[in-house]
This record gives C-alpha cells, structure tokens and sequence, in this order.
C-alpha cells in the first residue's frame, strides 16, 4: 500500500492513522447531524422567549444570533467539505471511476484534515451538548431573551467567536 499510494516509509503510519481517524469523524459526524440540525432550527428561530425586552437587547440579540449562525455554518461547512472529498476520491478509487491521483493526494494531505475534523467536530459536539444541556434545564419553559442571549454567546465563543 505504502508503494501503490506513493507514500513515504516514514509518514505512512500517521497518514494511515489519520485516514482511519477520518473514517472514524465520519460515524461521529453522522451521530451528531440530527442533534446538530436541532441546534440550527433553534438558533433560526424555531422558539420565542417568554419575555419582553427593550428594542436595542432585541438588536444587540439578532446580530447575536447572525454571528453565531455564521459561525455555526462555516464549521459545518468546513466539516462537509473534508467528508465529502474522503468519500469520493475513495469511491473514485474503489470503483476505478476516476484517477487514483486524487485519493492519494487526499490521503497525502490527510494529517491536516483529520485535525481539522477534530477541532471542528469538537467545536460542534461542544456546541449541541451545551445546548442540549440548557434545553434540559429550562425543561418545558422557553428560555428568556436574556437566558438564550447567554446561550448563543457560549455557543458562539466555542466556535471561534466573541464571548458577548
């Protein structure tokens, strides 16, 4: 394999370990979609706090909300891109549909895609389980626009943005 995928002797143990680690991202990744999609519709607007608050909170609270979507997309996205080049170059090469080239150029490149996944599943697996955690704690009630504001600045802090 290391021949057939013109590998260097020396680097073959941490590309084919990192290729399984991204093998392996790819269950996490499917495990977490469903619970990650419920993070997104509430972040889009899926439930109305039960209070009222001044005009300026309210936009303080939209552009809150647009970071931390914004920031919530651009991990997800980065995550899909690096799944979805993994699973067609290997069905490009397990099928002979195409150049070999590219699997071996991504197994080449797959030490910075597997952290890559690592930080941004992390990122995302952070974000979902605190949320997740609010939601169990507010129980039936909505949350109030000052408890999902302290929510979406957490969620947004893990994903690269501003603790507000």
């Amino acid at each position: 394999m290391i021949s057939a995928f013109q590998i260097k002797k020396e680097e073959a143990r941490d590309l084919f370990y990192s290729w399984l680690g991204i093998a392996f991202f790819e269950g996490e990744y499917i495990k977490l979609q469903p619970r990650l999609s419920g993070l997104a519709s509430w972040i889009a607007g899926s439930t109305k706090p039960r209070d009222q608050q001044s005009q300026e909170f309210l936009t303080q609270n939209k552009d809150l909300i647009l970071r931390t979507r914004k920031c919530l997309q651009e991990q997800w996205k980065t995550t899909l891109q690096v799944l979805t080049e993994f699973s067609e170059t290997y069905e490009m090469l397990i099928k002979a549909e195409g150049p070999a080239q590219r699997f071996i150029d991504f197994l080449k490149a797959s030490k910075d895609h597997f952290w890559t996944l690592g930080d941004r599943l992390g990122q995302l697996e952070q974000s979902v389980g605190v949320w997740e955690q609010a939601c169990s704690n507010a129980g039936e009630e909505p949350f109030t626009y000052k408890t999902g504001h302290e929510l979406l600045s957490v969620i947004n802090s893990i994903n690269g943005g501003e603790l507000v």
